[in-house]
């Protein structure tokens, strides 16, 4: 009869610049979210793990690729329901290492409920970092908008710096476009829009 294979639970607060990251024999670190650092750590796990992590903008992809990569669990916590389970736990402080134990906890009680995360195809991946890259794109060039219309001695700067800003929103498009043919999402896009 085999064994079964005894995993180490983590939970892992993702930020922009740092990895907070909570284990199940009590252990705490802090480890910044860079491909380096996250290798390293990862090299220390001594046995398979169960890692927990709040899927935050982009920063988890780099922990949650790699990880998985390596043959570890991943569960992506949702954040809305997240808090309604520090609400239900009673838990007040809401800092970055209470929010890895809270993932840890959550994991560990809740582990036969979670969904465990496997990573979308790689079209997938470039088709919605192009997305979010044009999202910041249209909100920077509409607050530029905003802010410079009402000054008449910039109105022709403006609209140059306008035009070149919707230029590269175009090739943005353009790019998306070719990634979703090469897919073979391009007709499906189509009739979605409407085009």
């Amino acid at each position: 009869m085999a064994i079964p294979i005894q995993h180490a639970h983590v939970g892992v607060d993702v930020g922009k610049f740092w990895l907070e990251i909570a284990t199940d024999d009590g252990g705490q670190l802090s480890i910044e979210n860079t491909a380096e650092a996250i290798g390293q750590w990862l090299d220390t796990l001594g046995k398979p793990a169960r890692i927990a992590l709040e899927a935050t903008s982009h920063y988890h992809l780099e922990l949650a690729l790699e990880a998985h990569r390596r043959g570890h669990e991943i569960y992506l916590i949702n954040g809305y329901r997240l808090n309604r389970y520090r609400d239900s736990i009673g838990t007040r402080a809401k800092t970055d290492a209470g929010d890895a134990r809270l993932l840890l906890r959550y994991l560990t009680r809740e582990r036969e409920d979670l969904r465990l995360w496997n990573p979308p195809g790689k079209a997938y991946q470039q088709i919605q970092t192009l997305l979010r890259r044009r999202a910041t794109l249209v909100q920077l060039r509409v607050a530029l908008q905003q802010s410079l219309a009402g000054i008449p001695a910039l109105k022709a700067s403006l609209k140059r710096l306008t035009a070149e800003l919707k230029k590269t929103d175009q090739l943005i498009q353009n790019k998306i476009q070719r990634r979703l043919v090469e897919a073979g999402w391009g007709g499906r896009c189509q009739a979605l829009s409407g085009d």
